[in-house]
């Protein structure tokens, strides 16, 4: 898992100056397996490489579980992608697809302390981009 972990850290992070990124705020809305419902506040960036090649990390605040964090990487460009997504806190892995400013996620867990006693979650999600203020250049 550790190794798994440093992978999906390290490799983005070397290719970097390669990519094309664009950074996000998401809103997500989702249920649980056994219909609980839950909400998290992310912030993120997306990164897109040649070959239509993406990768993404999400930080964020979340309820019941009080923070999370998403790193997944898969095919696509910025606007429309679909990805495999890894979840460190809770545990889930799972697909995420995005059109346009809508994501959509299915991830599977282990249905024990690790991944908030759920073995899938669903959500639904919005996200947007905030407008960079120019400086006036005279």
């Amino acid at each position: 898992m550790k190794k798994l972990i440093a992978i999906l850290l390290l490799v983005p992070m070397l290719t970097l100056g390669q990519a094309e990124r664009r950074g996000f705020t998401e809103l997500n809305i989702g249920v649980t397996d056994f219909g609980f419902p839950g909400a998290s506040i992310l912030w993120g960036q997306t990164f897109e490489f040649p070959k239509n090649k993406v990768v993404e990390y999400q930080l964020g605040i979340a309820l019941p579980t009080f923070g999370t964090a998403k790193f997944a990487a898969g095919l696509g460009n910025l606007k429309n992608n679909i990805m495999l997504a890894v979840r460190p806190w809770p545990f889930f892995i799972g697909p995420q697809v995005k059109i346009g400013v809508i994501s959509l996620s299915a991830e599977f867990g282990t249905d024990d302390l690790i991944s908030a006693d759920a073995a899938a979650i669903y959500t639904i999600g919005f996200r947007w981009q905030f407008k960079k203020k120019r400086k006036n250049v005279r």
